[in-house]
């Protein structure tokens, strides 16, 4: 007679290493010997863990059990503010959000023993390192096209948005505060004409063309672009 595997082997999937096989652990990586009590005590202290899908489909829970302290690595807590960072700039979500205890509440229920970094660490050395590991994948030298575009917040303060599309791929490069700076079309030509020049330096590609909305002020800024250099084009 056949015995079904014991209900710990839902945590674990079979591996032959040398010729043995052993059991390896699908949260972490970890590889046990394939003895039912030590995949259990593995079980019990990894913190990468999760619990067979439902039948429903629904996203796997965390495995804690009573009386075990789950606590997040430097390395993996240091992946997951990466992360949230890039959520953060791709949403356009303003870094002050992390302040929110909602948000801190909803991240330790989500994975006990992971935290929220501070504001100033996403807008400073996360957002340098995200910046940085963009500008590195960057292919140098490539038509690329500026994308700018303008709004008010709910503080009635002006920001500016520039990017710029490249190989498929979109890099963010500034989120300008203008309070205090009437977004007018001579303003907006400046504003442009630094940026173009600090993305063909800083990331070494040609800008070619530039896309706005069609707001006024957006149209004449083209047709300023357009007058003072004919090799971008400029659409809206």
């Amino acid at each position: 007679m056949v015995h079904a595997k014991k209900s710990v082997w839902t945590f674990f999937k079979e591996k032959v290493v040398d010729g043995n096989k052993c059991a390896e652990c699908k949260g972490c990586g970890y590889d046990c010997v394939n003895n039912a009590a030590r995949m259990e005590k593995h079980i019990e202290k990894c913190n990468d863990h999760e619990a067979p899908s439902t039948s429903s489909g629904s996203t796997p829970a965390k495995v804690l059990k009573q009386g075990t302290v789950m606590t997040t690595s430097a390395t993996k807590q240091h992946e997951i503010d990466l992360q949230f960072t890039r959520y953060l700039i791709a949403t356009n979500t303003p870094f002050n959000v992390a302040s929110n205890q909602l948000l801190k509440l909803f991240v330790e229920k989500l994975r006990p023993g992971t935290t929220v970094a501070d504001r100033r660490k996403f807008a400073g050395l996360l957002l340098d390192e995200v910046y940085n590991t963009k500008n590195r994948k960057c292919v140098k030298g490539s038509s690329s096209t500026l994308v700018i575009d303008g709004w008010s917040m709910l503080t009635n303060q002006l920001v500016l948005r520039v990017c710029f599309y490249t190989n498929g791929k979109w890099y963010l490069v500034n989120t300008l505060s203008t309070m205090g700076d009437a977004h007018t079309t001579d303003y907006l030509t400046q504003v442009v004409r630094e940026q173009i020049i600090y993305i063909e330096q800083e990331f070494g590609v040609n800008i070619t063309s530039i896309v706005t909305d069609n707001a006024a002020n957006m149209e004449l800024m083209r047709t300023m672009l357009k007058n003072g250099n004919k090799n971008v084009h400029a659409y809206g």
